[in-house]
C-alpha cells in the first residue's frame, strides 16, 4: 500500500504567513474591483495565483510517500480461495502474487521462479501449501499463513537409523485417512507388515521388518484404502554389519541367563571375557572369541579396554568403594553398564544406577514381541529416578529394561528373569528383540573423528539444496559428494561446527564421505513421491516461521520525503502577474 501525503516547513510561522496572506487578498481583491478595467472575474483570479504561489513558497510544502513495508498476499498452489477473498477484501491495496503452480486468481501477478527474494522483506500473507524450506528462507518480513487442507497419506514420518543386519527396522509417523486405511511396510524379498488405522484425519502409526543382510534398501510403504491403493513412496533403510563389542560379564556365581546370554552373544561374533566368582578370592574365567585375562580388580585401566560391562546383582554390592569408584569413572568414559537386577531393598537406594525401586504387585509380565503374547517371570518392583531413564523394553505399566547417561557413557538395567526359556522354544527372534537393543545401545560408542548430518527434513528431492552439518573432533574436515570437494565455513560462534550447502543428485542413494572414511549415505527421492510429506513439512515450518503480527504490518511504513520544486511557485507567479500587467492595455 502506498499513499501520499503533503506536509509544510515554513519559513516564518504559519499564522503569521496565513493571516498575512489573507489581508493582503482582501486589499487586492478590492483593489481590482474599483479598477476600470475589463476582465474582473479573471484578474481576481490571477491575484489569487499569484498571491497563492508567493504563499507556497512561504510555506515550503514537501511530499512524503507513505510505503506498507509487508503489503503482498502470495498464493501457493491449492490455496483456499474463499480465504483469498477475505483477505483481499480486508487488504485492498496489497499486492497479489501467485506461484507458477497456484490457481488463476483474478488480477494477481504470477510469481516467477526463484524471483521471490525480489519480495523477501513485502509478504504479509502466505496461502495454500507453502514453499519449500530452502524458498522460506528467504523471507525476512514477518507473515501469516493460512495452510490448504492435506490430501490423504503419510503427514510425518520417524526414518530408521542405521540398522544392524539381523535386527528390526523400525519406522514410525502419522498419516491423514478419510476412512479405514491400510498402510503397508513392503520389504524386498517379499516379506511385509502392516497395520489398519479407522477413523478421519491424523492417525499414529508404527510398522516394522527384520533386516536379512546388509547394504542399502529401499522399503515402500503403501496406502490402501477402500476406494484406492498407493505407493506412498520409498523409505531407504542402511543396513550395517554386526558391530562387534567388547563385553565383561562379572557374576557372583554362575546361571542360566547368563550362560545362554553368552552364547547368544558368542555366536554373534563378540568378544567376551565371564568372571564368576568361587570363593572369596577366588574367581573362575571363560573366554570366547579373545585371548584370556585376569582381572581379579576392577580397576580404570582394566575396564578401559571393554565396551559393555554386565554384571548382576550380588556381584556390584560386593564391589569395595575403590572398584565401584574405579567402575563410576570408567561409566563416565563412555564404558556401557547393564546390571541384571536380581533382587532389591526397596528402603535402600540402588547403586550405580542413581535410583530406588518401589514394590510391584505381579512378578509375571505379558509382552507383545513379534505379534507373539510371551509371558515372562519379572522383579515385582518398579524403577523411579531422579534422572530420566530411556526404556528399551516396557509392559504397559512400567519399564522393563532401560538406561539413563552419565556423562560419556550409559548405566542400564534388566528386570526380565528366565529369558532364555524363549531360546529352549526355539524363539530366536524374540529372544533377540529383548536382548540386543538394550546392549547394543548401552555400549560404548565408537569414536569418530566427524559426524555429518543432513539439516533438510526427509525427502530429499533432485536439484534442490541440501544442508550439510559436519562436527568435527578437532580437525578440519573435508567433505567428499560425487568426486567433488564441498566448500565448509566453521560456525562463528561454535567451534568445531562446519556447515555447507550442496545440491541433491538425480534419484537414488547417494553419500557424503570425510578424508577419514566416514561416510552419510542418503535417498534422493523422485519428484513423484511423498507427496503428502512435503506438503506437511513445509506447512510446519510456515508455522514454526511465522509471527502473527497484522497490527504490525499495518503500521509499519516507510516514508520518501521529496520537497516540492520552488520553480512551480515562481512559474505560476510570473504568469499570473504578467496577466494582470497587460490587461489594462488590452
Amino acid at each position: 500500500m502506498i499513499r501520499t501525503e503533503v506536509i509544510f516547513q515554513p519559513i516564518f510561522p504559519m499564522w503569521s504567513i496565513l493571516v498575512g496572506a489573507t489581508l493582503l487578498l482582501m486589499f487586492l481583491i478590492w483593489k481590482e474591483a474599483n479598477r476600470k478595467s475589463r476582465f474582473l472575474t479573471n484578474r481576481i483570479i490571477a491575484v489569487l495565483l499569484m498571491l497563492g504561489s508567493i504563499t507556497a513558497w512561504l510555506l515550503q510544502p514537501m511530499t512524503i510517500t507513505l510505503k506498507d513495508s509487508s503489503s503482498i498476499i502470495l498464493l501457493t498452489k491449492n490455496y483456499d480461495r474463499n480465504k483469498a477473498d477475505s483477505l483481499i477484501k480486508k487488504y485492498p491495496s496489497y499486492t497479489l502474487l501467485k506461484e507458477y503452480d497456484a490457481a488463476a486468481y483474478k488480477n494477481s501477478i504470477e510469481l516467477m521462479p526463484y524471483a521471490l527474494v525480489d519480495h523477501k522483506d513485502n509478504i504479509a500473507f502466505i496461502l495454500g501449501e507453502g514453499l519449500p524450506y530452502y524458498e522460506q528462507e528467504k523471507i525476512a518480513s514477518s507473515y501469516s499463513y493460512f495452510p490448504s487442507k492435506l490430501p490423504t497419506g503419510i503427514t510425518q514420518l520417524n526414518l530408521p537409523e542405521p540398522v544392524q543386519v539381523n535386527q528390526t527396522a523400525s519406522i514410525s509417523g502419522t498419516a491423514n485417512i478419510h476412512g479405514k486405511t491400510t498402510l503397508i511396510l513392503e520389504q524386498p524379498g517379499g516379506s511385509k507388515d502392516s497395520v489398519v488405522l479407522t477413523g478421519m484425519g491424523i492417525k499414529s502409526f508404527s510398522l516394522s521388518s527384520e533386516t536379512q543382510q546388509t547394504g542399502l534398501f529401499r522399503y515402500s510403504v503403501v496406502l490402501r484404502d477402500s476406494l484406492t491403493s498407493k505407493v506412498e513412496g520409498y523409505l531407504p533403510v542402511e543396513v550395517t554389519p554386526h558391530k562387534i563389542l567388547n563385553i565383561l560379564f562379572v557374576q557372583k556365581y554362575p546361571s542360566a541367563e547368563v550362560r545362554y546370554l553368552k552364547n547368544f552373544l558368542t555366536e554373534k561374533g563378540h568378544a567376551l571375557a565371564i568372571r564368576s566368582q568361587i570363593s572369596k578370592n577366588d574367581f573362575h574365567y571363560e573366554f570366547a572369541n579373545r585371548e584370556s585375562i585376569r582381572i581379579d580388580r576392577l580397576t580404570s585401566e582394566s575396564l578401559s579396554e571393554f565396551d559393555l560391562f554386565i554384571m548382576d546383582t550380588e556381584s556390584l554390592h560386593a564391589l569395595s568403594a575403590s572398584e565401584l569408584k574405579s567402575l563410576e569413572r570408567s561409566v563416565t568414559d563412555g564404558l556401557g553398564v547393564v546390571v541384571l537386577i536380581n533382587s532389591i531393598d526397596p528402603k535402600r537406594n540402588f547403586p550405580l544406577l542413581n535410583a530406588s525401586f518401589q514394590v510391584y504387585p505381579h512378578d509375571t509380565v505379558h509382552l507383545q514381541i513379534k505379534n507373539q503374547n510371551i509371558a515372562l517371570p519379572a522383579l515385582p518392583v518398579s524403577i523411579s529416578s531422579r534422572l530420566s531413564i530411556t526404556p528399551v523394553t516396557t509392559s504397559t505399566t512400567r519399564i522393563l529394561s532401560g538406561y539413563r547417561h552419565e556423562v560419556a557413557g550409559k548405566i542400564g538395567f534388566q528386570l526380565l528373569h528366565e529369558t532364555y526359556r524363549l531360546l529352549l522354544e526355539g524363539k530366536i527372534t524374540e529372544y533377540a528383540s529383548l536382548w540386543s537393543p538394550l546392549l547394543e545401545s548401552i555400549a560404548r560408542l565408537k569414536t569418530e573423528s566427524f559426524k555429518i548430518k543432513i539439516k533438510n527434513s526427509f525427502p530429499y528431492y533432485q536439484d534442490e539444496p541440501l544442508a550439510v552439518q559436519v562436527i568435527s573432533a578437532g580437525d578440519e574436515p573435508k567433505l567428499k559428494t560425487n568426486h567433488t570437494i564441498l566448500p565448509l565455513q566453521e560456525d562463528v560462534l561454535i567451534d568445531d561446527y562446519w556447515h555447507a550447502t550442496t545440491w541433491a543428485g538425480k534419484a537414488g542413494w547417494d553419500s557424503l564421505t570425510t578424508q577419514d572414511s566416514s561416510t552419510l549415505h542418503y535417498y534422493v527421492s523422485p519428484d513423484n513421491e511423498w507427496t503428502t510429506l512435503r506438503i506437511a513439512n513445509q506447512q510446519r515450518q510456515h508455522f514454526a516461521n511465522q509471527s502473527n503480527l497484522i497490527s504490525k504490518k499495518e503500521t509499519s511504513l516507510t516514508t520518501d520525503h521529496k520537497p516540492i520544486s520552488p520553480l512551480w511557485f515562481l512559474m505560476i507567479f510570473l504568469l499570473a502577474s504578467g496577466f494582470l500587467w497587460l490587461t489594462p492595455k488590452i
